[in-house]
């Protein structure tokens, strides 16, 4: 909900909440193939992030006496796959007790542990206001009942606020409408996590005449920059001392990581942002109780933009660049090639870099500035979904050769890094990845990385 705190996550950005998507689906399919027609239930599965104001289309792929069979795409991705099965609700049958205490629903999601999540249960009422949902679907509302519609929509808030709670992914939902409910608003739930080494909650809700089980994925929580004690232990006091960086995108991640690391080693530092400034506010602080007020200094700069007075000064002390703006890496498209992944990706790691070389030999007396620019193994691996990515950086890398041999006084250094654990590349099951002080500390080390 928070553009800023969506922007450390494995979204990258806003998203439309996923039962919101299924009430809109629903609604449409009632209004049209499912009119007059009564559903005993429901099946859907969500398999994509679906962005704010990103067009939603909605297609039937089959459609018999008993079932429907949909999907939901953003773009040319399909975000939402839907089965519906029509016929009488089913005879009610109770596995969950009502007799449960209510659970609370706060201005603030809930951040429950493991043990706290695994047999979690309780009763969960519709909020003040709820009531007026139904209007916003009221087709679907008429063939199913206005009740069943709020305790579809509740499900989002079982999940997202309660259990897993801040650190929710909605994966999946059954839906059996019943033949009768247990005469509360609402639903009684519970909670198990089926198997530790995944990171998911199934969950089970019974009223308003629903059964529904849903499974949802427990995100990981951003990551955190390494913190000072990390870095003091593995960095030698003065390691750094005769270095001016300027860390272009040292908010978080690999440019948070080499802020830390060049800061205790005794470098002066200046970190930009782009938009992430509570986190490189927090940051510099950080480095500043430990290091001393002039270690570090923060300034705002878009790669995109080199109108930055802030920066010049930068460029015109600085014995260091370190290249580190991350746009949104994983992209959500079917098409072999998206163009316009692929150029906005040119304008930070082509575009942007160029620019900032030329106006570094511009504003620098220097006769060496050393440079480094974090190429990947994304362009020898080509990882399914990052064909754009992988393109943009292999062209960065040939962009590095022509930049030095036309201002020999830059050396520029672009190492291929493996999979590093950030906030993009953190998964929902973990996958092998490097700490991003794994992956820096050596390369800040190398002479040829940095003169």
């Amino acid at each position: 909900m928070d553009e800023r705190v969506a922007a450390i996550t494995q979204a990258g950005a806003r998203v439309v909440h996923g039962v919101h998507a299924l009430l809109w689906a629903l609604d449409m399919l009632a209004g049209g193939p499912l009119s007059g027609r009564p559903i005993r239930e429901v099946r859907v599965r969500f398999n994509r992030f679906i962005y704010l104001k990103t067009p939603l289309s909605l297609q039937i792929h089959d459609q018999t006496e008993d079932a429907v069979i949909a999907s939901a795409a953003a773009g040319d991705a399909a975000a939402m796959a839907l089965t519906i099965y029509q016929g009488s609700p089913s005879d009610a049958r109770s596995n969950l007790s009502s007799d449960v205490p209510d659970t609370w629903l706060g201005p603030e999601p809930s951040d429950p542990d493991e043990e706290q999540m695994d047999g979690a249960s309780g009763w969960l009422s519709p909020p003040n206001g709820s009531d007026m949902l139904p209007a916003s679907f009221p087709a679907l509302s008429s063939l199913i009942a206005p009740q069943r519609v709020i305790s579809i929509a509740l499900m989002s808030s079982l999940v997202g606020m309660v259990c897993p709670g801040r650190n929710s992914i909605f994966s999946s939902l059954a839906i059996e409408l019943q033949d009768r409910d247990k005469g509360r608003p609402g639903f009684s739930w519970q909670a198990r996590r089926p198997d530790p080494r995944y990171n998911r909650v199934d969950l089970v809700a019974e009223g308003s005449g629903l059964r529904q089980t849903a499974r949802a994925l427990i995100r990981p929580t951003p990551v955190a920059a390494p913190s000072i004690a990390e870095a003091t232990a593995k960095v030698c006091a003065n390691e750094f001392a005769d270095r001016r960086a300027l860390i272009i995108g040292g908010s978080r991640g690999l440019g948070a990581a080499t802020a830390t690391l060049l800061s205790v080693g005794g470098a002066k530092v200046t970190l930009t942002y782009h938009s992430q400034v509570e986190a490189a506010s927090t940051l510099a602080a950080e480095i500043q109780d430990q290091c001393g007020a002039d270690a570090v200094e923060v300034i705002q700069h878009d790669v995109r933009c080199m109108d930055n007075r802030a920066l010049d000064r930068a460029l015109q002390t600085c014995t260091h660049i370190y290249y580190f703006p991350t746009p949104k890496i994983t992209r959500q498209h079917t098409a072999i090639f998206d163009s316009n992944a692929f150029r906005d990706f040119c304008s930070v790691y082509v575009d942007g870099f160029s620019a900032l070389c030329t106006r570094a030999v511009e504003c620098s007396s220097r006769t060496r500035l050393g440079v480094l620019y974090p190429s990947s193994t994304a362009v020898s691996e080509r990882p399914r979904g990052m064909t754009e990515y992988a393109m943009a950086k292999a062209a960065g890398e040939v962009l590095c050769a022509e930049l030095m041999r036309g201002h020999p006084q830059l050396s520029i250094v672009a190492p291929r890094f493996p999979r590093v654990l950030t906030d993009q590349t953190a998964l929902a099951i973990p996958v092998r990845s490097i700490s991003a002080i794994d992956a820096m500390l050596p390369c800040l080390r190398s002479e040829n990385a940095t003169r």
